[in-house]
């Protein structure tokens, strides 16, 4: 659900290369069926790599429908310019 969320909120036209994977993940508290989701990612560094690609390290948070932090992650992705 979070991938799907962020792809449609951050990632719909844009060139995903890759992920070097995940700082962290937290899930602070169950995500129950029926629940409303709402998405915030957070860009923390916006980089060059040696090779070319963009490097964005990012945080992603959800929230459910009472605004109860569900999921925090920070991970890292990589770009085509």
């Amino acid at each position: 659900m979070a991938m799907r969320m962020a792809a449609d909120a951050a990632l719909a036209d844009s060139e995903s290369y890759a992920s070097p994977g995940l700082a962290y993940v937290k899930w602070p508290a169950p995500v129950r069926p029926g629940d409303a989701l709402r998405f915030l990612g957070t860009m923390l560094e916006v980089r060059r790599s040696r090779n070319g690609l963009g490097v964005l390290r990012w945080r992603w948070q959800l929230f459910n429908q009472s605004d109860t932090e569900v999921l925090h992650l920070e991970a890292t992705s990589l770009f085509r310019p």
